[in-house]
């Protein structure tokens, strides 16, 4: 499977948000999260870093 983690980068540390994103959705500084089952989680922040390889996603709070 290729889903991915979302982390939020809050302080230098990264909180885990949300596991097995399989869409992400942009819209100016909201982003939204979509699950492999269709759960939703709507943030206001930025992409920081995309590592397909590692399946992570750190987002950076606004």
């Amino acid at each position: 499977m290729c889903e991915s983690t979302i982390f939020l980068e809050r302080e230098g540390e990264n909180e885990e948000i949300m596991k097995d994103v399989a869409k992400i959705f942009i819209e100016g500084d909201q982003l939204t999260f979509v699950g492999i089952l269709g759960e939703e989680k709507t943030i206001t922040g930025e992409l920081k870093v995309v590592d397909s390889v590692k399946h992570q996603v750190i987002v950076r709070e606004k």
